[in-house]
């Protein structure tokens, strides 16, 4: 696709499927490499993906306490 220059919603729109799992695929993709879709590993894939999407939310939400905390001090 990005090869040859094509925009993700003319390529989801010929795949049939919604532009937004498209660029989830190609987010995913570029995150994991080869084992983004591992097939029958699925359940390990789960997983390690929700494993990192709650370490994410875990530092957003350090850095949102530790902001409440600085302006709860001012």
């Amino acid at each position: 696709m990005r090869e040859r220059d094509l925009f993700v919603k003319e390529v989801a729109k010929k795949l049939f499927i919604h532009f937004n799992a498209l660029y989830r695929w190609i987010s995913e993709c570029e995150e994991y490499g080869k084992s983004a879709f591992p097939g029958r590993w699925r359940t390990f894939y789960n997983s390690q993906y929700e494993v990192k999407k709650l370490q994410r939310e875990n530092e957003e939400l350090k850095k949102e306490l530790d902001l409440l905390k600085n302006l709860g001090s001012s």
